[in-house]
């Protein structure tokens, strides 16, 4: 998935494919960095994959997975292949 809505979009032979790996429902910082991950037409997003933080309790790969569904909802992005869910336990 690769963002290219600008006027001018990075050529495919300079892209970068990425996969990140994200406990986006620990801190607001997460947020940030998969929107900034999103627009760049630098990147051609293979997958976000939802990951687990902390021991508090065992749904926190679920809760970053649903932030990641979330984010994508409201930039209008279909999460379709792309968000995916981690490793079932921490």
């Amino acid at each position: 998935m690769t963002y290219k809505e600008y006027q001018y979009p990075m050529p495919e032979e300079k892209q970068v494919r990425v996969i990140t790996d994200t406990d986006a429902a620990n801190e607001g910082d997460d947020q940030f960095a998969i929107v900034h991950t999103l627009l760049s037409s630098k990147f051609d997003n293979v997958a976000m994959i939802a990951a687990h933080f902390g021991t508090r309790n065992e749904n926190t790969m679920q809760e970053s997975y649903d932030e990641l569904i979330r984010i994508f909802g409201k930039m209008g992005f279909d999460p379709e292949g792309v968000v995916v869910h981690g490793a079932r336990h921490a």
